[in-house]
């Protein structure tokens, strides 16, 4: 496919390069197949052929804790009237809505320090999946804000989380974290190893 349009208007006063861009859907895991796209220059008449191929892989899986921000500067403005934690609990649904079904997802908080919100679940179907709906509930039931910043603390627990997986359960594995502030509190980021 063309996503971009068949054509492309090349301004020659300050450019030779026009760039095609080109698309592929995917069909069965392993399918390949050489297809020929012509380039031609309307102008001059030249035409290039163009060989393209592309291989259908399998949707690499991922398994992700969410390292969520408990602390008490999560109860401040967020600059636009709501508080900041109000902030991370309409943004981290987003992330949780976007995984793909055979990825997982869990969720650590921290404050002082890391306690366990859920536990590492494959996400499932949206709106109904196991993961997906344990992983919202922990978003929307965090514990109010309060205590000191320890974003290593939330690292580790959730490292130690990704750690407990079956190995090569998954193709990858992700920690992301959410937060307001600067570490105040070991254990620091700079500390783990």
């Amino acid at each position: 496919g063309t996503p971009d349009g068949d054509r492309v208007v090349v301004n020659r006063d300050s450019t030779n390069v026009a760039q095609v861009w080109f698309s592929y859907t995917a069909t069965s895991v392993g399918s390949s197949g050489p297809e020929t796209a012509q380039i031609t220059c309307v102008q001059t008449g030249q035409a290039w052929s163009l060989s393209l191929s592309a291989t259908t892989i399998p949707k690499p899986t991922v398994a992700t804790v969410l390292v969520l921000d408990k602390s008490g500067s999560m109860a401040w403005d967020a600059g636009d009237g709501r508080l900041r934690i109000e902030v991370l609990k309409d943004s981290a649904p987003v992330f949780v809505d976007l995984l793909g079904d055979e990825d997982s997802i869990g969720v650590v908080y921290f404050d002082n320090d890391a306690t366990l919100g859920t536990s590492i679940a494959v996400a499932g179907a949206l709106g109904t999946g196991s993961g997906r709906i344990a992983a919202n509930e922990a978003i929307t039931d965090q514990p109010s804000p309060g205590g000191s910043t320890s974003i290593g603390s939330g690292i580790e627990l959730a490292s130690s989380e990704l750690d407990d997986l079956t190995p090569s359960s998954y193709n990858h594995t992700a920690i992301v974290a959410l937060t307001d502030g600067r570490e105040n509190r070991a254990p620091y980021i700079s500390q783990l190893i």
